[in-house]
């Protein structure tokens, strides 16, 4: 554990997709997306409407003007990207065709992406669609039969496709791992980390007590290695012995080294850090949770 990292002002651009059924919740969580700075929004319905009023009528024309935008808009979102502007797609990431277009303007400019998926059941979807065509708020009315038929098309995301996937189930909240970027650099000061399995028997010694806030962890040591920082939560002490202790679980103060844009799925949070995998490299372990930032927003349907 170490407080010596380095902040960066700014991050690289990062393209965001969205996967989700007609009335899951894709334009909601793509107006959130697009909240954050240096980040525009580009919608296709709104894009659709103004450049085809009255003119799609039938799957069929849809996917022809779809098919039109999508083609014109991918030199501009590529020059958004090169720009160091992120960017929200809200376009229905849905098939394996529509995310191979959207990845591919990430890859065209080296950036990193994330597929949010909304996995919500059918019998939601249909419940918010009906609202929403009474509401007269949408641009399109869609209805329950087209809403079937549209839907025969999709297809969820799979780990074959490569996808940085963040996952949300019908209460709106995202599921582990969470997906985060890295917003200042770390790099471990401990390159032999303490590891033991659980049952092991521990030296309990003295609490971090730094600036940085990072409560419960304590140093502790075997008799084959001079120790290293431990949570207290997988720590079982007594009150007779408190300098001694037996591992609750398997554990490794291994750290992850970050650098800044890179994107991580994160595990686990304990007391100021958190248990990453790097989801380019693979590689896991500890980067403090000052140095992330979370890409998963909660969905207000």
């Amino acid at each position: 554990m170490t407080s010596a990292f380095k902040t960066s002002a700014t991050s690289p651009a990062m393209l965001h997709f969205i996967c989700g059924k007609i009335g899951s919740g894709k334009s909601t969580l793509a107006a959130q997306l697009a909240s954050a700075p240096h980040t525009v929004l580009i919608s296709e319905d709104s894009w659709l409407a103004a450049l085809y009023p009255d003119g799609i009528k039938t799957i069929t024309d849809y996917a022809r003007c779809a098919g039109l935008l999508r083609t014109a808009m991918t030199p501009h979102i590529a020059q958004l990207l090169e720009t160091g502007v992120s960017v929200v797609l809200d376009f229905p990431a849905n098939t394996l065709a529509s995310r191979a277009w959207m990845r591919s303007l990430s890859q065209a400019s080296a950036l990193s992406h994330v597929l949010h998926f909304l996995d919500i059941p059918d019998a939601i979807c249909k419940a918010r669609l009906h609202q929403r065509n009474q509401s007269g708020a949408h641009p399109f009315q869609t209805s329950e039969a087209e809403f079937d038929a549209i839907s025969s098309y999709f297809v969820a995301p799979t780990e074959d496709e490569g996808l940085v996937v963040q996952r949300y189930t019908a209460d709106h909240t995202a599921e582990l791992p969470h997906i985060h970027r890295v917003i200042a650099a770390h790099h471990s000061e401990f390159p032999d980390p303490i590891t033991f399995t659980k049952g092991t028997a521990l030296t309990v010694g003295a609490k971090y007590a730094g600036p940085e806030g990072w409560d419960n962890w304590f140093f502790c040591t075997l008799p084959e290695h001079t120790g290293g920082w431990v949570p207290s939560q997988i720590i079982a002490r007594t009150s007779d012995a408190p300098s001694h202790g037996v591992a609750l679980e398997d554990y490794t103060a291994q750290e992850l080294n970050v650098r800044v844009g890179e994107i991580v799925a994160v595990l686990k949070h304990l007391n100021g850090w958190m248990w990453c995998k790097n989801l380019l490299t693979q590689q896991s372990g500890w980067v403090p949770t000052a140095s992330l930032e979370s890409l998963a927003k909660p969905v207000t349907p």
